[in-house]
């Protein structure tokens, strides 16, 4: 079992693929606040953007809300995945997006 579950965690290494897997995002900033990210809709805002979604990425895109004025410099936020509740909602991609992403990945 242990070869299996090496192998599924080696394959999450973008967001695609914690979407496809159904996991969220957990987001830590340094100052200390959390914000949970649905995977899917993560992935599809920097599809949209076309932005490098693999996860050593997507901290560099990311800000805290409270610290973005700050003029002191910050570490960017840490990225996990998880399973926890989504705390801030994203707007999801339509079907025909969604199942085409699916569809790549199917076989």
């Amino acid at each position: 079992m242990t070869e299996t579950r090496d192998w599924y965690d080696a394959r999450l290494t973008h967001l695609q693929f914690l979407a496809l897997y159904k996991w969220n995002v957990r987001v830590t900033c340094d100052c200390g606040r959390t914000a949970v990210f649905s995977g899917a809709g993560l992935w599809w805002r920097f599809e949209r953007k076309h932005w490098s979604d693999r996860l050593q990425d997507v901290p560099k895109r990311l800000t805290c809300n409270a610290c973005k004025f700050d003029r002191r410099p910050r570490k960017p936020p840490r990225c996990e995945k998880t399973r926890d509740e989504v705390t801030h909602p994203l707007p999801m991609p339509d079907d025909r997006e969604w199942r085409k992403m699916v569809s790549r990945y199917r076989s």
